[in-house]
């Protein structure tokens, strides 16, 4: 939240931007992907 709520508020080089921007999708696509995971796990448990 820190990092996003930086990248609307203050005045950031483009670089600082972009690496910003991409380190955010890359934490949300992790985090899909665990969840992902753990619902695939729960329908494994529950045969």
């Amino acid at each position: 939240m820190t990092a996003y709520g930086f990248l609307q508020y203050s005045d950031i080089s483009h670089e600082l931007r972009v690496q910003l921007r991409d380190g955010l999708l890359r934490y949300c696509e992790l985090d899909t992907m665990a969840m992902v995971m753990l619902v695939e796990g729960l329908f494994i448990k529950a045969k």
